[in-house]
């Protein structure tokens, strides 16, 4: 998922679709950020990698936890389907 910010819109897209997303939705994009830089999970034989780029930085992270999917949550939130 590609989120961006054009002026005073922030626009999601994925798959070929896109968004602009309310307030609302901002919120829980932001505490999906939160949920997911302050990760601590291990022990799964599995595991997701996420990666968050923001100008030059970029912060990779993994999941390891098969608990938290966070990143369905938010997909399913934002684009109102299953992933």
């Amino acid at each position: 998922m590609k989120i961006n910010k054009t002026r005073n819109k922030i626009i999601a897209e994925t798959n070929g679709k896109k968004k602009e997303l309310t307030a609302e939705e901002i919120e829980y994009l932001r505490h999906f950020e939160l949920e997911l830089i302050n990760m601590n999970s291990c022990c799964c034989t599995s595991t997701d990698y996420y990666t968050l780029e923001y100008n030059d930085e970029v912060l990779e992270i993994k999941d390891s936890g098969c608990k938290w999917y966070g990143y369905g949550r938010l997909h399913n939130l934002l684009f109102n389907e299953e992933n």
